[in-house]
C-alpha cells in the first residue's frame, strides 16, 4: 500500500427546495465580496425566491422578493402560515 488516499467518498443528500435555497443564500452570504459590499457598499437584489433567501440571510428578517408578477398583483412562493 501506498501513501496516497485511494478511497473517495460519496454522500447524497435529500433536501427540500426552501433547505436547497437557504444553503445557496449561506454559500453567497459567506463570499469576501458580498459581505464588503453589504458592509462597505451598496447590494442591488433582483427578485426571486433564491434572492429572497439571501436577502434574509443578509438582513436576518424575510423580505419576501417577489419574482412573479400576475394581473392580480405581486407572488411568492413562501407559504403563509
Amino acid at each position: 500500500m501506498g501513501t496516497e488516499l485511494s478511497k473517495s467518498i460519496r454522500l447524497q443528500l435529500s433536501m427540500t427546495l426552501t433547505e436547497g435555497k437557504m444553503i445557496i443564500a449561506k454559500g453567497i452570504c459567506s463570499l469576501k465580496e458580498v459581505r464588503r459590499a453589504y458592509k462597505n457598499g451598496c447590494i442591488v437584489l433582483k427578485g426571486g425566491t433564491t434572492v429572497s433567501a439571501v436577502a434574509e440571510e443578509l438582513c436576518g428578517v424575510s423580505l419576501k422578493i417577489s419574482g412573479r408578477i400576475t394581473p392580480r398583483g405581486a407572488k411568492t412562493a413562501v407559504k403563509r402560515r
